[in-house]
């Protein structure tokens, strides 16, 4: 089965420290927003120093805050492709660094369940697998699961990326939730867990 919300995944954004994959601590609404996803007619928690952009904006911020050399050429490869991925999307992008985002895209619906769950792990992977080969950015996986909540059906990834001595972790989900499926890429240099802010959705 072709799963048409797989979202690329060779985003790799410049960061200070190397990534640690940590939790974050017991949910607080207080550090968060709740933002509305049109397209989805639904809302959503996100942390607090996130804006929605667009990709102009995104674009400005990532020229303005002193990204250099082979990573300013993948951010803007993936400012590209994310803006040609359709009108379902919605980009949130960390005010004080460029580099941490949330993309949101809609799709088609899907009943998920274990086995689309091992092949969008297994689609997942190979993309990984060829980025690597075609741009030296290596990989390994932290974390996979699929999960279901009394709202949700949720396909969880996680993996850490390294390319030239800098990390970062970049976490997907799939969620299926009354009706409408989505995917959600999360991108960050410090590692952080969001996985019960998405089993809220």
């Amino acid at each position: 089965m072709r799963i048409a919300i797989l979202l690329p995944l060779f985003l790799f954004l410049a960061c200070q420290n190397p990534a640690e994959t940590k939790k974050v601590p017991a949910l607080n609404e207080k550090d968060y927003q709740r933002v509305h996803i049109s397209f989805l007619k639904r809302n959503i928690l996100l942390p607090k120093d996130y804006k929605q952009m667009s990709f102009n904006e995104w674009q400005k911020a990532i020229n303005e805050q002193g990204f250099e050399g082979d990573v300013v050429e993948l951010l803007k490869n993936s400012v590209d492709l994310f803006s040609s991925a359709g009108s379902q999307l919605a980009i949130f992008v960390d005010k004080k660094n460029a580099g941490n985002f949330w993309i949101i895209k809609g799709g088609p619906y899907i009943e998920l369940n274990k086995s689309i769950a091992a092949q969008f792990i297994a689609m997942q992977e190979q993309q990984l697998q060829e980025i690597q080969e075609q741009k030296g950015i290596s990989w390994k996986r932290l974390k996979k699961r699929f999960l279901q909540t009394s709202k949700s059906k949720i396909i969880m990834s996680k993996y850490l990326q390294e390319f030239n001595g800098q990390q970062k972790v970049t976490s997907q989900y799939i969620i299926s939730s009354k009706y409408q499926t989505f995917g959600m890429v999360i991108v960050n240099a410090t590692g952080e867990d969001y996985a019960e802010v998405v089993k809220r959705i």
